[in-house]
């Protein structure tokens, strides 16, 4: 390296996969999809792990036999969101301790810009207090998944208008479907909480205790990648791990978990309005449930705050936050 050259950060691209070679998207596997799009960044010092788990399918063997600078993490069975990564990351900090970023990836996804990553890396450029950036998400049809997050009454949304999912800025959190985390603020906070397993709002709480501690989550607007949401879930058999109702059940029970965390006054709206959505529905169309359905689902809402309490309860690590400005840069 010459006295004036600058290093280029090494980044480590992390993605989850879950028989990727078994569900189908316009005739192609998604892992395949994923992987070859992402192989086509255009980047100098980007590291490719596949965090398997466990698949029964072909995964492993394809990555061996097709990607050759590609490496393999098999966490033996379904762990869900943060415990797979978690344990991916605990690897390859000791294994690559020289490593800047992460990028954290979901494998249903298309990267359609090979400047992706120089983009998000951008992003860190703008505020050294910068620990997270993402970026626009898009469904197949182009319409916006995700142009960062907010809060709103009942608790985390994503922004989806077109408009302003253009702009780059501060954002009160970015979805960990695809972003990039420095590695500084892992050693410092701590990776995902595995309270939410299997998945849901890990990537939200990592943002709120990223900010608690120094630093802020930004969202570069600049760039685009499409996201094949839930697919893997919708069109895999992801169901034999984790029923319907009680998919529905844990990811009411992390909702939860979060505002009381984080937010506890919004628990009075959230609750009032969960418990009015347990008797309508919105698809097809706007109705109301029968008595029984709604009862039901009361039940299941009254089960996941009940379950959620005793999480908080036992897991009061970080202090709850009620302040987050993002008019303010967070």
């Amino acid at each position: 390296m010459t006295k004036n050259s600058i290093a280029i950060p090494k980044v480590t691209a992390m993605i989850l996969n879950l028989e990727g070679m078994s569900v189908i998207y316009d005739g192609h596997p998604i892992l395949k999809l994923c992987l070859e799009s992402l192989l086509e960044t255009h980047y100098k010092n980007l590291k490719v792990l596949v965090i398997d788990q466990g698949s029964k399918d072909n995964s492993r063997e394809y990555v061996r036999k097709n990607y050759k600078n590609v490496e393999i993490f098999n966490t033996g069975k379904n762990l869900g969101f943060a415990k797979a990564y978690n344990r991916a990351i605990e690897k390859m900090l000791k294994e690559y301790p020289d490593t800047d970023y992460f990028a954290i990836l979901n494998s249903d996804l298309i990267f359609t810009d090979k400047e992706w990553l120089s983009k998000m890396l951008d992003g860190f450029k703008v505020d050294k207090h910068i620990g997270v950036v993402g970026c626009r998400l898009l469904y197949p049809t182009g319409k916006v998944q995700h142009g960062g997050g907010r809060m709103c009454l009942t608790g985390a949304t994503h922004i989806k208008d077109s408009i302003k999912s253009a702009h780059s800025g501060y954002r009160v959190f970015v979805t960990s479907a695809a972003v990039i985390v420095k590695v500084d603020v892992i050693k410092k906070i701590g990776m995902y909480d595995e309270v939410y397993t299997p998945l849901g709002l890990e990537d939200v709480d990592f943002c709120f205790r990223a900010f608690r501690n120094g630093y802020r989550s930004y969202y570069v607007g600049n760039t685009n990648v499409i996201h094949l949401e839930s697919y893997t879930w919708h069109k895999l058999k992801a169901k034999r791990t984790w029923a319907i109702e009680e998919k529905a059940f844990l990811g009411k029970r992390n909702e939860f978990i979060f505002i009381l965390r984080y937010k506890p006054s919004l628990l009075p709206g959230k609750v009032i309005a969960d418990a009015i959505g347990c008797f309508m529905s919105s698809a097809p169309s706007v109705h109301f449930n029968t008595l029984k359905e709604g009862l039901q689902k009361l039940r299941y809402m009254s089960k996941a705050f009940s379950a959620a309490l005793k999480i908080y309860k036992k897991n009061e690590v970080y202090i709850p936050v009620d302040t987050v400005d993002e008019t303010r840069g967070r």
